[in-house]
């Protein structure tokens, strides 16, 4: 195949992959070294990189070399095998990418498609988060198109007693109250809602809103989660 104007041994290819390993080695080295590790700042940019895209990037440079080999046969195989795996591939490129940029954070509540849950861990190919009912994994793809806004912790939280009367929903329970508390980004969810019922039509319910968040736009949100129950504001104490 030397005909081929890149065409590369594979001496010269694993050759090449030796070198991107040995470089590997070294910046970990370097990074780690008692002269160097105590001046870097926690999560700096070339140690991110060396964590995250080191090896993404290696990855292309090494199936760019081995279609070198044989652009043909190597070309296809590489084709043939990225088109089949895309759906992988793209997700730990992407995940690179964002890990790399920090966009998200361990440990810290996200609020993804009206639902508020705390990120345990950034993998592969995606987060694993956990919520009110248990964890649940999202792959980056998925992180990106809900949106996920992070939920800061707010200084202070407000109290808002407020009453739900049913106006003909079939599912008024204190269940389904609680699941709309759950899922509302404006609550403040380190404090227990509390719920009474006073009758069969009527619960009476005392929640934490974030701060500067208006009673008036809580209860929007509640009203337009569940149109049939009518949320309004009362003076009543627990």
């Amino acid at each position: 195949m030397s005909q081929y104007l890149f065409h590369i041994s594979w001496l010269k290819f694993f050759l090449l992959i030796g070198f991107i390993v040995l470089i590997y080695i070294v910046l970990k080295l370097i990074l780690n070294a008692p002269w160097v590790k105590p001046n870097l700042t926690t999560n700096n940019a070339v140690s991110r990189f060396v964590k995250y895209l080191f090896w993404p990037i290696a990855g292309v440079v090494i199936a760019g070399f081995f279609i070198m080999k044989n652009p043909v046969a190597h070309g296809f195989m590489v084709v043939i095998t990225t088109l089949l795996s895309w759906r992988y591939v793209k997700e730990i490129f992407l995940g690179a990418f964002i890990k790399f940029s920090q966009v998200y954070h361990k440990n810290t509540p996200y609020n993804i498609n009206g639902m508020q849950g705390t990120l345990i861990s950034l993998e592969v190919i995606g987060g694993k988060f956990k919520f009110h009912k248990g964890t649940q994994f999202f792959t980056y793809s998925q992180l990106l198109d809900s949106q996920a806004i992070a939920l800061v912790n707010d200084i202070a939280s407000d109290d808002l007693n407020f009453r739900c009367q049913n106006n003909g929903s079939e599912r008024f329970n204190i269940a389904h109250i609680q699941d709309i508390i759950f899922q509302c980004p404006y609550v403040d969810h380190y404090y227990k809602p509390k719920l009474n019922i006073v009758d069969s039509d009527t619960i009476s319910v005392k929640i934490n809103t974030r701060s500067h968040i208006s009673a008036e736009k809580v209860l929007a949100y509640f009203s337009e989660k569940e149109p049939l129950i009518n949320f309004r504001i009362s003076n009543n104490t627990f």
